[in-house]
């Protein structure tokens, strides 16, 4: 690499703020694809519940702007 140079402190920051972003994202794998839902003998709304549960995750870890 020819003239590197280092990234600047404000720069270092933008790349947390998007590794916090990237660390709570997809805490629950779930394609939507409802196999579970479909197959569930007691007709429970698992994708709709698993998005429940990703929005609370959400809100509780996303990172302060």
């Amino acid at each position: 690499m020819q003239n590197f140079q280092p990234l600047t402190d404000a720069e270092m920051e933008a790349v947390r703020k998007v590794q916090d972003i990237f660390r709570f994202m997809h805490r629950i794998a779930c394609t939507a694809c409802r196999c579970c839902t479909d197959g569930c003998p007691q007709h429970l709304p698992i994708r709709e519940r698993l998005e429940q549960v990703a929005a609370e995750l959400k809100k509780k870890e996303e990172p302060e702007t």
